[in-house]
């Protein structure tokens, strides 16, 4: 009985990574007429055939063996938006020297060099589609949030707040205790193992909350500035520590949310599909989809 699913798992496997580059090939000898007809529009950025087929084999590469036109649209779209958005809320763009850095990084620290292999080979020669499909966006989404998150303008009223409460504090340290009463326990480091644990070891935190702040303050000691990070800023004391814990007093103020604001931001976006049958697919599929209520059709 075992070999009998083994062996099925094997002909699985193999019929999988044969449809995978039978896709593949298919897509690179598309005529160029279907090839490079328009199929998708983004602001300004379009996409043809030939990129959706793309997209349908480089999801199959992750794992999604019924990966489907409709589903690669909904990628190249997502993806898309954000291009759009940084390149008009932050005129960024990535130049080639950093797309090259980028790809070169994710030869040399890949986990799954079968699953990079695969997606490589859909490109075949084709770097720039390589790039602009696979690479550019892995640079561009912790870009986005990285720049949202310290954008002065759309932070100002947490960041005002921050710093009212900071003079107050400064001016009377007594009222940190009335406006962040509670105190906080946070891990030193991870969960340690049970041998570990018995011989009283713990393990150091790759938190950098943990790391670079409160591990550098005495007990009863106030960071000397706010501290701020991606998600929100903060006050921060040591009130005390064991040799498992920190016990602290933080007033947190939390940024403003990423998702409305990208979502404003795309209202102004036009999004475009040139093909009748793919939008009634995506719509039929994916009707939840929050940017579909702007999506129209052309020719």
């Amino acid at each position: 009985m075992n070999r009998i699913l083994t062996l099925a798992f094997i002909i699985f496997a193999v019929c999988v990574g044969a449809s995978q580059v039978a896709l593949a090939q298919h897509a690179k000898k598309l005529p160029d007429a279907i090839a490079h007809k328009k199929v998708i529009t983004v602001g300004e950025l379009n996409f043809d055939q030939l990129d959706l087929h793309y997209e349908v084999v480089v999801d199959r590469c992750y794992g999604d063996t019924l990966a489907g036109l409709e589903a690669a649209a909904l990628e190249i779209v997502g993806k898309a938006l954000e291009q759009v958005v940084i390149k008009h809320a932050y005129h960024q763009e990535p130049p080639i020297a950093a797309l090259q850095a980028k790809a070169k990084w994710i030869d040399e620290s890949t986990r799954d060099s079968a699953r990079l292999q695969c997606i490589k080979e859909t490109f075949g020669k084709d770097t720039s589609s390589y790039y602009r499909l696979v690479v550019e966006p892995t640079l561009i989404d912790p870009r986005l949030h990285q720049y949202f998150a310290v954008d002065s303008i759309v932070q100002r009223y947490q960041r005002d707040t921050i710093q009212m409460f900071w003079r107050l504090i400064q001016a009377d340290p007594s009222k940190f205790l009335q406006v962040a009463p509670d105190t906080i326990r946070i891990p030193k480091g991870t969960a340690a193992t049970s041998e570990l644990q018995k011989l009283g070891a713990v393990p150091e935190s790759d938190d950098p909350f943990v790391q670079n702040v409160l591990s550098k303050l005495k007990d009863g000691q106030k960071w000397s500035n706010i501290v701020e990070d991606d998600q929100s800023y903060k006050i921060v004391q040591l009130l005390y520590q064991t040799g498992s814990y920190y016990y602290c007093r933080i007033l947190t103020v939390q940024k403003s949310p990423f998702d409305p604001w990208f979502k404003a931001q795309v209202k102004s976006i036009p999004i475009v599909i040139h093909d009748k049958q793919l939008l009634a697919m995506i719509k039929e599929r994916y009707p939840a989809v929050w940017w579909l209520e702007q999506t129209t059709f052309a020719p």
